[in-house]
């Protein structure tokens, strides 16, 4: 008997029976069992499904009792008769009677297939089997499921591989992008574009195209750089033309023209956004909505008109909308309310203040005129202090998720983030490393908006130092999270002098910085204006380390656009 489809009945979910011989549940929509829960998940082999009562979460039987006693923060379906579960903490797989399937913890874990299964701890992928060791030794930047014997994985240099169950290479060969094998072929993407590849690792064909997709009963749908949609064969060749887009208008077509003239004048004025945002924030627009236009004039008096106006520009940005006459914050606008881990208010302020300065900063510090220190400029202002420490502490709330169990701690005992601001990284290390003490050094208008709150066990300290000074402590490791990037080359290597003077040697450098390569150069030219700083390379941060008395030990990519650079003193 199978239990798949999932119904809402009441207030609650069930599983409903969806075999021949249980039909009638489905017609007069009886419920199987009486218990409503908070969410429940289909039933899987051998017959449990996941489910939440009250905030507990384990695995019921068909007839909506538990499986077992023990009890969980989530809970997954069961494949190949393990279960992901987390229990607040960490993360492992269950036996069908709740019994952990090993000793070993992960910070994440997925679902087996193949008898492997993806995990992720210290900041590293790998596959782990039934009894919870890995087949092999390899840490990776990514990696995924297995599928026809192979699992692609993706390499500390952004590359990728195929390897077998054992984790050996299936071949030699390594993409810059790179699909699980099916039927024998994989979609993989080298310098020059897609292609599909064999069990050997080499193309099939020699045309590259834009994207492909995987071969089903010898075809596939690629797109060429020209936009062209086929259905190709194994032969790279074109068996039916999809769409054929028609030719770009020459560049002197009056319409191109025209498209291009404003698309211009778009851009340059495109500090209207910023000014838009911030002038809703300093109104506290969000947090007046939602409002029916009827009700307008009541709430905003003589201003409707205008914040009318204002709600108008916002649903152009999708940050409110107009639903049935009641003006409203989208989940994106939801973003610019006052409170919460994730709020941008703050950072709408704050950039719209930079805004407020014109080009002539940015034409000053592109042609070297502009030595100015941003940071001791508004530390005269505890009000833009707190709003800048506010919108950094969103950023890394967003960014740093995986921070934490990224950094090999392990054998460090005092850890000491230099520009740590008001504490937001130290406390989800502190979370995570209960046995870790933490130093925050920074300006003391800056650590003035530290709260003791929730301090862990007084594990968090506070160090009132200016950071091109002597630091007068000493730590296990040192954490530099985006503080490099804010400074030119001469002050950045000044940091890390003072950096390697407060460790021993051995000591351990983390580095949390953006790839230059890969973020938007408007950025670089932020940080250029108010300090002179930019976004490097990390062969720039890298040699920045070498340079400076430290040994570059690793890299590894903590999001799409942060990076993990570590460090070990050497001299």
């Amino acid at each position: 008997m199978q239990y798949a489809k999932k119904q809402l009945i009441g207030r609650g979910w069930q599983n409903t029976r969806v075999s021949p011989c249980a039909t009638h549940h489905l017609r007069d929509g009886k419920p199987l069992y009486a218990k409503r829960f908070v969410r429940i998940l289909p039933f899987h082999a051998p017959g449990l499904a996941p489910a939440r009562l009250g905030d507990q979460a384990f695995h019921i039987l068909p007839n909506g009792k538990p499986a077992y006693l023990e009890r969980f923060d989530r809970t997954f379906g069961f494949y190949e008769n393990l279960a992901a579960v987390n229990d607040g903490r960490d993360w492992f797989h269950i036996h069908p009677d709740g019994a952990p399937a090993y000793a070993e913890r992960h910070s994440w874990c997925g679902n087996f297939q193949g008898e492997r299964c993806v995990v992720y701890k210290h900041g590293r992928y790998y596959h782990i089997g039934p009894d919870g060791r890995s087949p092999y030794r390899e840490k990776y930047a990514y990696v995924g499921d297995f599928r026809e014997g192979c699992a692609v994985v993706t390499g500390a240099d952004g590359l990728c591989g195929h390897i077998l169950a054992d984790g050996t290479p299936a071949h030699p060969y390594r993409y810059r992008n790179l699909g699980v094998y099916h039927k024998g072929y994989a979609c993989a993407q080298d310098e020059t574009g897609w292609t599909h590849i064999d069990r050997t690792g080499t193309p099939i064909y020699k045309t590259r195209y834009s994207s492909v997709e995987p071969f089903y009963n010898g075809r596939a749908l690629a797109q060429t750089f020209a936009d062209k949609t086929l259905v190709i064969n194994q032969l790279g060749d074109a068996v039916v033309v999809i769409k054929d887009p028609a030719p770009a208008a020459p560049a002197n077509n009056v319409s191109e023209r025209y498209r291009q003239f404003h698309e211009l004048s778009s851009d340059m004025v495109g500090y209207w956004k910023t000014f838009t945002i911030a002038a809703a924030v300093k109104l506290n627009v969000p947090g007046q909505l939602p409002v029916a236009d009827a009700a307008m004039a009541s709430r905003f008096g003589k201003s409707a008109a205008s914040i009318r106006l204002l709600l108008r520009a916002l649903a152009q940005m999708h940050i409110a909308a107009n639903t049935n006459g009641v003006w409203q914050l989208t989940s994106k606008g939801a973003l610019l309310l006052s409170k919460g881990d994730f709020s941008l208010a703050a950072a709408a302020v704050v950039w719209g203040e930079f805004a407020d300065g014109g080009a002539d900063a940015w034409a000053d510090a592109l042609s070297g005129k502009n030595n100015a220190d941003f940071f001791a400029a508004i530390s005269r202002d505890i009000a833009k202090v707190e709003r800048t420490q506010k919108m950094l502490a969103a950023y890394a709330n967003n960014d740093y998720e995986f921070l934490a169990d990224m950094l090999p701690l392990d054998n460090v005992r005092h850890l000491l983030d230099a520009g740590g601001g008001c504490g937001t990284v130290a406390r989800m290390i502190a979370r995570k490393w209960q046995n870790l003490n933490i130093t925050i050094l920074d300006r003391a208008d800056v650590l003035s908006l530290f709260d003791d709150w929730g301090n862990f066990g007084r594990r968090i300290t506070k160090l009132d130092r200016d950071i091109f000074l002597d630091w007068q402590t000493g730590a296990d490791a040192v954490l530099l999270a985006r503080v490099l990037h804010d400074w030119n080359d001469q002050k950045a290597a000044l940091i890390l002098t003072k950096a390697n003077l407060a460790l021993p040697l051995g000591g351990k450098l983390f580095v949390v910085e953006a790839d230059g390569e890969t973020t938007e150069a408007m950025v670089s030219l932020h940080l250029l204006t108010v300090g002179g700083g930019r976004q490097r390379t990390r062969q720039e941060y890298q040699a920045l380390m070498t340079e400076n008395g430290f040994s570059f030990v690793e890299h590894r990519y903590m999001n799409p656009s942060v990076s993990l650079l570590i460090g070990e003193k050497i001299k």
